[in-house]
């Protein structure tokens, strides 16, 4: 079997947003665990490939809730794509602080460029019901999340001097 790669590089995208960016190779990578590719076949960046670790072993947690809102259609009968989408986003809205707006909005977003004519409206109406009606209850093993990388680097603060005797001379 080859590696799975997902490479950024070769896909249309509307957004150039590396957290945008960053939720393609993530919901690539659970998309291609649905078809039981290992870990060592996903050729990615570390930090990236704990993420997925961290998501496939929050699975359990995350589809038990995606079946009181995914209720018209058993998780067996969605779309892979979408299926992959609203782990994906589930995850990141229960470890980490983006918008409910902002996940929805990336949610359609992502079923758009990867998943069928209907995948929009049903990512959106599930997310819909989840992220409006759901208490932000963290998955059990938030703490070991990654959070998303600022694509702007932070530079650290300026510090202050406290000490008027290490003022300089004007």
């Amino acid at each position: 079997m080859t590696d799975f790669i997902p490479e950024l590089d070769d896909i249309s995208l509307t957004s150039s947003d590396a957290r945008h960016l960053k939720r393609v190779a993530l919901m690539q990578a659970l998309f291609a665990h649905t078809f039981e590719v290992s870990d060592d076949q996903l050729v990615m960046d570390p930090e990236l490939l704990t993420e997925v670790q961290a998501i496939l072993k929050a699975l359990p947690e995350i589809d038990a809730q995606l079946v009181q809102y995914a209720a018209e259609r058993p998780l067996s009968e969605v779309n892979s794509v979408d299926l992959a989408i609203l782990r994906l986003i589930i995850y990141e809205a229960q470890t980490q602080t983006t918008p409910v707006k902002v996940l929805i909005n990336e949610a359609v977003e992502l079923a758009k460029e990867f998943g069928t004519e209907s995948s929009p409206k049903f990512v959106n109406g599930v997310l819909g019901k989840f992220l409006v009606t759901e208490p932000a209850e963290p998955i059990a093993d938030a703490a070991s999340a990654i959070p998303v990388t600022p694509a702007i680097p932070v530079t650290p603060a300026i510090p202050v001097v406290s000490d008027q005797s290490e003022k300089l001379p004007v």
